[in-house]
Formats: C-alpha cells, structure tokens, sequence
C-alpha cells in the first residue's frame, strides 16, 4: 500500500506544490463548472476537495478518473 511505501508525504506534498504552481487555472475550471456557485461561497473543506480531485484529474494523473472522482465523493 501507498503507507507501506512511505510516499504518502510525497503525494500530499505533489499535490500541493501542483495546486499553488496552478491555482488560477485550477480555481478557474471550479468557477467555470460550478454553475450558480460563486466559488467564493463555496464552503472551505468543499473547494478544497475539488482542487485535490482536479489536480488530480488534470496534472498528475496517476491514478484512472474513476478512482480520483470515488476519493473525492469519499472524502466529501
């Protein structure tokens, strides 16, 4: 498991470093596809989830959409 393997603060650290290199373009595609939210209403823990998924989704890609897209439903 990623545990075992000891990468887990390495992926955290990916996905932060891939958020704030990309955080216009991330926060964007939010507000873009967020119809009827305004993503400054959006409830913190929300938008965060949905950076992770897209960072995720549109940067790293190391996992199939499927399972980003179920991590964050689980998350949220």
């Amino acid at each position: 498991t990623i545990e075992e393997k000891g990468d887990v603060k390495k992926f955290v650290l990916d996905i932060a470093e891939t958020y704030k290199d990309n955080k216009s373009e991330i926060d964007g595609l939010i507000s873009k596809l967020a119809s009827g939210w305004d993503i400054e209403r959006l409830i913190r823990i929300d938008k965060d989830i949905l950076r992770i998924a897209i960072c995720e989704l549109v940067f790293i890609k190391t996992q199939p959409p499927k399972v980003i897209i179920n991590e964050a439903v689980e998350l949220a």
